[in-house]
């Protein structure tokens, strides 16, 4: 898991597919 787009998904609610 990549910690980055753990926050990124959380925080900024990133969507990176």
């Amino acid at each position: 898991m990549d910690t980055l787009f753990l926050i990124c998904r959380v925080l900024l609610d990133c969507e990176i597919k």
